[in-house]
């Protein structure tokens, strides 16, 4: 099957040449999914933006509520490296900060991990070596 409906894409007459339309259906409607990138995915954020006024739409815990163009976020409900990761509309929330977060896994590296405990000082490091 083709990743892109390349008609469906120059019909668009999308702003940056990466994005284009696939050949597949958004679940649940009869359009096909966007895939969007440069300034045709910063105009998309602005129509998630003003759907949803400025307001974080999940709303969970420390949720800031109202978050302008500068500090809110676009949330895709359908996340992922996968094709559900589309840029349609119906894909979308806008969120603040603390709440988009929340929604995404938290992987913590080891060296970040390392970073919050004390380090041995030199001389236990050498005296360790010594005694091995």
């Amino acid at each position: 099957m083709a990743k892109r409906d390349v008609q469906a894409t120059i019909d668009r007459q999308y702003l940056d040449p990466r994005s284009y339309v696939a050949t597949w259906n958004h679940p649940g409607t009869d359009h096909p999914c966007e895939y969007l990138r440069g300034e045709d995915k910063t105009a998309r954020r602005r129509q998630i933006f003003e759907r949803d006024k400025g307001q974080c739409q999940i709303e969970g815990p420390g949720c800031r509520g109202y978050r302008g163009w500068d500090y809110g976020e676009w949330h895709h409900l359908q996340g992922g490296l996968g094709k559900q990761h589309c840029d349609c509309m119906e894909n979308g929330v806008w969120a603040c900060g603390p709440c988009h977060r929340a929604q995404h896994v938290q992987v913590r590296s080891a060296k970040r991990s390392a970073g919050q405990m004390q380090p041995p000082k030199g001389g236990e490091m050498a005296a360790e070596g010594k005694r091995q």
